[in-house]
């Protein structure tokens, strides 16, 4: 026993040591990997002081160029002194002579020390930046050499029921944290320079090529080791999976325990590291636009940032799938619908551990404007894009050139494959919201995200567009040829609700088609303005009759302006505009400028016509809007009530749930909806598209207005209320675009704002209310908080009024 070395009381052990050995040795049989620790240890010993030894060396050199600079500095001031003592014991002398060496030292001495005196502390910033820079970047290429050294055991390391592994596996965590932090600082610093000391192209140059170097190998390690892990988890599962209720399970929501956490751990740090990487990238890609001259780097090695680019968690979750299916795909490329029956079964069945799994974890991130559903469909479709474009349409396309006319029909089909394709998709991604009055409808291929949609597919490929094109041309004219040959497809139907509605039903047919030889509008334009002109202004807009015959009129216009436009191209009218241009010539003696229509100025009038019409319903819009939401805007007090069934959030801390949206807010919204969907059916879809994105506008405005800036005082536990009922108006306009809150900025910021926790709004509003901060300072931090349209003064007073 007298040989037995006995362990101190643990009341002589310092908290740091004993808060290791905790963590280490929690039981008896982790005593076997003693070893290990004891290695790492000595590992990491010898790191720092191999670093240590670096930075005294270099902080020795500048001290050394330092201590030169002063004493030249010496030199100067006891030439200065020496000068001053020779003209005191000089004695009396001319009163000239004196003036003249006081003169030349105001006049060249002094200014010589000034400018001496700013050089060396000039340099001695320089020195202090280099120093500080130098230490970041050292923390950082230990890091990643610590990273680097970490080699796991045999096995996979990731699996997390293997003791010895698991303390390996968590400090290669922390040391990845670490290298972040590590970039994270020294962009700060970098973007601090480039506004404050461009000159130093040098230092910045040497700085960002150190971290490239670290970063070529610290990403793909970081993917690797997440790699690792979504093997471990059982990623990707089994395609052939009917029903993840049975059987087989998602493994993104049937992972726990350590597996989970280490997971968790690993989406936080590639998510920071993406974040921080696009904000490099998008900062070097800056200074190479201003400052051509003085390149920091040389611009092919420098990506500039893809505003489609995927979350690397997302991507690595998307490319083991496609792996995956590729032979199955490979079997249907005669079958497309089964690869995009195959592609959709899969991205629906998991989308819920993408929403459930990720979707917390990029919020713990802060990666504003990022949703998880968003990038897994979009990350789907690129998958899917891509194979179409080696395996399919690049083979069609070659079949086509080589005059394989079979090719139409497959071609034509499997665009109505994309399309379908494109609408279901897009349906997933907006399902991401429901509430009740919200209702998810076909949306129009045109307002498709290009990162949701495969049809854009012909973006990158022009040649095929035009191919397509092509194939629908002359589809259309065959379909049309077949229709002409056809006589009743020259009939008029005389009693067609059209027709019979029109108020040129009376007129006989013989006289409207014989107006084209009058040179002159048809008498359906005159008619439409009369009839709007005879419509009593001082009526109520929010008659449906009323707001019924506007819309057909504004239809009625648009349709005109159509046939004006087309008639004028036809040789008759060119002819004798002309002549007219050439009688104008003679008299002014000078040509219009741009090119014009023979019926211009019935087509300005029409265009005038349309848009004060749409401007009148929607202010009408507004005004009404104002009226219904009066009770809902003025009672400020609703906002501090303290209502409400209480719950625990998920960080634990205690809150009160809001269940629906405010009584006073539903009939708003009610009406809202309903008048919506009226001007919808009623308009045509150009000016009915326009309509809503100036309605969206003014609403976001007046909103903003009335209580963001009203004085209103939001308790924190009604800000919840607030987003709620925002959110449900976002939904009013879900129908016509893929994420309507891009269309209320001003709320989305102030929601943004008055969500952010009570230490985080302490923070940033002394940043805004300080006086000595820049208004540049100001902006880019409400930038870095996702806060992009309110102006510094506005957003400090939301954060005022929001009470904890």
């Amino acid at each position: 026993m007298a040989d037995l070395l006995l362990f101190p009381p643990s009341s002589k052990l310092s908290s740091s040591m004993a808060e290791f050995l905790d963590h280490n040795f929690k039981t008896l049989d982790d005593l076997l990997k003693i070893t290990t620790v004891q290695d790492n240890l000595n590992k990491e010993c010898l790191d720092l002081d191999r670093h240590l030894m670096d930075l005294s060396y270099r902080f020795s050199e500048v001290v050394a160029s330092f201590s030169s600079h002063s004493d030249t500095i010496k030199g100067f001031l006891g030439d200065l002194k020496l000068k001053l003592s020779n003209f005191r014991v000089s004695g009396p002398c001319d009163e000239s002579a004196v003036n003249n060496n006081i003169g030349s030292i105001l006049s060249k001495e002094l200014p010589l020390l000034a400018k001496e005196v700013g050089r060396v502390e000039m340099v001695r910033v320089y020195g202090e930046t280099t120093l500080k820079l130098e230490a970041l970047v050292g923390d950082l290429e230990d890091s990643v050499v610590s990273i680097m050294n970490i080699n796991p055991r045999k096995g996979n390391p990731m699996i997390m029921g293997s003791a010895p592994n698991q303390y390996e596996v968590e400090t290669k965590q922390q040391k990845l944290v670490m290298a972040i932090n590590s970039i994270n600082l020294i962009e700060d610093m970098l973007t601090n320079l480039v506004k404050s000391q461009p000159q130093w192209s040098r230092l910045l140059k040497a700085v960002d090529s150190r971290v490239e170097q670290s970063l070529a190998i610290l990403r793909p390690q970081a993917i690797a080791d997440y790699r690792a892990l979504l093997t471990c988890i059982g990623w990707p599962p089994p395609l052939s999976v009917k029903n993840l209720d049975q059987g087989e399970k998602n493994p993104l929501i049937v992972m726990h325990g350590s597996i989970k956490e280490n997971y968790s751990q690993s989406v936080l740090s590639l998510c920071t590291l993406q974040h921080s990487h696009i904000l490099r990238r998008a900062r070097i890609c800056s200074q190479l636009r201003h400052n051509k001259e003085n390149r920091l780097l040389d611009l092919g090695a420098v990506q500039k940032p893809n505003p489609n680019e995927l979350l690397w968690t997302i991507e690595e979750l998307v490319s083991p799938i496609y792996s995956r299916m590729e032979p199955h795909i490979a079997k249907w490329a005669d079958k497309p619908e089964f690869i995009f029956a195959l592609v959709y079964k899969v991205t629906w069945d998991l989308v819920d551990g993408v929403d459930y799994v990720l979707q917390p974890l990029i919020d713990r991130a802060r990666l504003s404007g990022y949703s998880a559903r968003e990038e897994w469909v979009s990350g789907m479709v690129a998958g899917l894009s891509l194979i179409l474009s080696k395996q399919i349409f690049s083979i069609l396309a070659n079949r086509y050139r080589d005059g394989d006319r079979e090719v139409k029909s497959l071609w034509l089909h499997l665009v109505d494959l994309v399309l379908s394709f494109d609408k279901r998709m897009q349906e997933l991604v907006s399902s991401d919201l429901s509430l009740p009055i919200a209702k998810i409808a076909h949306t129009d291929a045109s307002l498709l995200s290009p990162r949701s949609a495969v049809i854009h597919i012909f973006c990158d490929q022009p040649e095929w567009f035009v191919i397509w094109t092509e194939i629908e041309l002359e589809d259309a004219e065959e379909k049309l040829k077949t229709q002409l040959e056809k006589d009743t497809a020259w009939i008029v139907d005389k009693g067609s609700k059209f027709e019979s509605e029109s108020p040129q039903s009376q007129i006989p047919e013989s006289f409207l088609l014989s107006t084209i030889e009058d040179y002159r509008a048809p008498p359906i334009a005159d008619s439409t303005i009369k009839l709007c002109q005879e419509i009593d202004l001082s009526a109520s807009l929010g008659d449906d009759a009323v707001i019924s015959t506007i819309m057909n009129c504004i239809n009625a216009a648009g349709y005109c302006v159509s046939v004006l436009r087309e008639w004028s191209e036809k040789l008759t009218f060119l002819e004798m505009r002309s002549t007219e241009e050439e009688i104008q010539n003679q008299i002014d003696k000078a040509l219009p400028e741009t090119p014009t229509y023979f019926f211009d100025e019935e087509i300005e009038k029409l265009g005038k016509f349309q848009t004060e019409w749409l401007s009148e319903i929607m202010a009408n819009f507004l005004r009404e809007f104002d009226n219904y939401s009066h009770d809902y805007v003025k009672n400020k007090k609703q906002w501090q009530e303290t209502g409400g069934e209480a719950f625990d959030t998920v960080d634990g801390s205690s809150g009160f749930a809001v269940l629906s949206i405010s009584t006073e807010f539903i009939a708003v919204l009610d009406n809202l909806q309903g008048r919506i969907r009226n001007l919808n059916i009623g308009l045509n879809a150009k000016d009915f598209s326009d309509l809503w994105r100036s309605i969206a506008g003014g609403l976001d405005r007046f909103i903003f207005k009335s209580l963001c800036l009203g004085g209103t005082k939001f308790l924190d536990r009604r800000t919840k209320q607030f987003a709620i009922d925002m959110k449900a108006l976002f939904s009013v306009f879900k129908p016509f675009c893929v994420r309507p809150e891009a269309f209320f900025p001003f709320i989305s910021d102030s929601l943004k704002l008055l969500a952010m926790s009570h230490e985080e709004a302490k923070h940033l509003g002394m940043i805004l209310g300080a006086l000595n901060s820049s208004v540049d300072k100001r902006k880019l931090e409400l930038l870095r908080h996702g806060i992009h349209h309110i102006s510094p003064r506005k957003a400090l007073k939301i954060l005022r009024n929001h009470i904890y």
